[in-house]
């Protein structure tokens, strides 16, 4: 988690403050995978299964918060080469 925290700080320049959030809202998405899912091969179909339950609890706002820093991390992981492709 270290190393996409200094991702986002090189990379977007965000504060601390901004740094915690980003990684609590990807603790967030990790936390609501099941025991075969892994952030490193999830496809579309199962992250929509994750969207359905998230949008029970949060604002479309901060739904789509916490998607676009889902999709920041698919991008580090595409850039560190393990994952070939961005499935949002």
């Amino acid at each position: 988690m270290n190393e996409f925290k200094t991702y986002l700080k090189t990379r977007y320049e965000y504060t601390n403050e901004s740094l915690s959030l980003k990684i609590n809202q990807l603790l967030i998405w990790k936390k609501h995978l099941t025991n075969y899912q892994n952030l490193e091969i999830i496809d579309f179909n199962e992250l929509l299964k994750i969207i359905e339950i998230l949008s029970k609890n949060y604002k479309i706002s901060t739904l789509n918060n916490q998607i676009n820093t889902l999709k920041t991390y698919f991008y580090y992981l595409i850039e560190i080469g393990k994952r070939e492709n961005n499935p949002l």
